[in-house]
């Protein structure tokens, strides 16, 4: 050590006890983070101490929460309304188990149902996970999803062995069909028939409270897309989850028109240039509707008192993020 820089150090001893106690506040913090990131425990504890409200928390003062949950390539969406919460998807099979861990950190700890769109991986991989540690009180999905009865992937063996050992109830419901969750309800609008294509038998589901309105829509493609069109069904949101993470197969013009959302969400991960795809992001931004993305925002939270919706979003890591924006959508 330089002779100056011995003599500061001895002259001002309260000077190298700053540094020496902020070297050490600055290390618990990165191993508490880290800790966070790899365990999956949250840093609520952490940002209530100082002070800062994560984004996920912020939307506990709405009535109505959705949350696009970050989880890479695929899809889990959480509805909270007045006490009760419904899981559309849950993500890939993950060693993170990103899903159940952001479950966790928002405090859920029962689903009145878990939606599965449809039985691709991306969609219904971390289930099992789920279904350890949160009471789940039933499962939804169509009943084309089970393709005749032939178990096709682990992902799908595993949730009906699951769905089966824990007794939970089974909803395989009719297009038109309609369930409250609080003072929310979600209809069913599709399939109305068996599709070739898996996703196209993905269910479509639209959610109401108040003034405003959401639809979601799995990896429908565009067959799909047009027989809801046909169908005279209402199909305005203002909100869209951009069907099978912004592909070319879906989101048409003529989808886009008839749903006129104010806001869209893309799941989709890093890991894939081709998503979401080129022509599918210029439809999106032509019809003027804000655009987000979990590749590029994180976890998307949407939040509303039946008459507007505000967004939040947080990144990285998806559950209890230090960064994030906030802003009014309608």
């Amino acid at each position: 050590m330089p002779m100056n820089d011995h003599r500061l150090w001895k002259k001002h001893p309260k000077l190298s006890l700053f540094f020496l106690s902020a070297a050490v506040l600055f290390a618990v913090v990165c191993a508490w983070i880290s800790a966070d990131s790899f365990f999956g425990i949250t840093t609520r504890r952490l940002m209530n101490v100082c002070g800062v409200s994560e984004f996920s928390a912020k939307a506990d003062a709405y009535p109505l929460s959705v949350h696009f949950i970050n989880v890479g390539h695929g899809d889990s969406i959480l509805i909270c309304c007045g006490g009760h919460a419904a899981l559309i998807d849950t993500g890939s099979f993950s060693l993170n188990a990103d899903t159940r861990n952001y479950l966790e950190h928002c405090d859920i700890e029962r689903l009145d149902y878990c939606i599965l769109s449809h039985t691709d991986s991306d969609h219904i991989g971390d289930f099992s996970s789920i279904a350890d540690e949160i009471s789940i009180e039933s499962v939804m999905f169509s009943r084309y999803a089970l393709d005749d009865g032939v178990v096709q992937g682990e992902a799908q063996k595993r949730l009906y062995e699951r769905i089966e050992v824990q007794h939970i109830a089974l909803i395989v419901p009719q297009v038109g069909d309609i369930y409250p969750l609080g003072e929310a309800r979600l209809e069913v609008l599709s399939p109305s028939k068996n599709y070739f294509s898996t996703n196209d038998n993905s269910l479509v589901i639209r959610l109401e409270y108040g003034d405003v309105s959401f639809l979601f829509t799995g990896d429908a493609g565009e067959q799909a897309e047009e027989d809801l069109l046909a169908s005279g069904m209402n199909l305005h949101a203002d909100v869209l989850k951009v069907s099978h993470h912004g592909s070319k197969t879906g989101t048409s013009q003529a989808f886009l028109e008839a749903v006129q959302p104010a806001c869209v969400v893309i799941s989709v991960g890093s890991g894939h240039p081709s998503l979401p795809d080129r022509g599918v992001v210029e439809r999106l931004y032509g019809c003027d509707a804000e655009v987000y993305r979990t590749d590029r925002d994180g976890t998307v939270i949407l939040a509303s008192d039946g008459e507007k919706i505000y967004s939040f979003t947080e990144f990285p890591p998806s559950y209890g993020a230090f960064v994030g924006r906030t802003s009014g959508i309608t």
